[in-house]
């Protein structure tokens, strides 16, 4: 099962996030009709263990962008998603990958103009067992 179907999923398991952003979450790119608010995001995998009789973890680098179209709702999208997995879901099976932690990483902020749009974009470390 492709990662990106955990991280949908970890995102689905907020009520919070998709009480602002309903079903709005997508992997890579939104489409230009997508109003706003909504997450997109994006990752990069670093196997770090590749004998085969041993369990495989894989690391994960996952960036959140929560689009909105003031600061403030961009930022506090952020928070939500950062309370929600910053140091949780240890040792859970996730659409089929066994988190073993996530950690925010990093922040950065930025603004679209012509789309008018507030990004906010947060980097999570994810161990994953295989």
């Amino acid at each position: 099962m492709p990662f990106s179907e955990t991280v949908k999923a970890l995102l689905d398991a907020s009520t919070d996030l998709t009480n602002v952003v309903g079903d709005k979450k997508y992997p890579l790119i939104a489409g230009q009709s997508t109003e706003k608010p909504y997450v997109v995001w994006q990752l990069s995998m670093t196997p770090t263990n590749a004998k085969p009789e041993d369990v495989c973890q894989y690391n994960y680098q996952v960036t959140m962008h929560c689009a909105h179209d003031n600061y403030d709702g961009a930022h506090e999208m952020s928070e939500i998603i950062r309370n929600h997995l910053d140091g949780n879901f240890a040792n859970q099976e996730i659409a089929g990958n066994t988190i073993q932690v996530i950690d925010f990483e990093a922040m950065r902020e930025g603004f679209i103009e012509g789309w008018d749009e507030f990004l906010v974009s947060d980097t999570y470390l994810i161990k994953v067992n295989t």
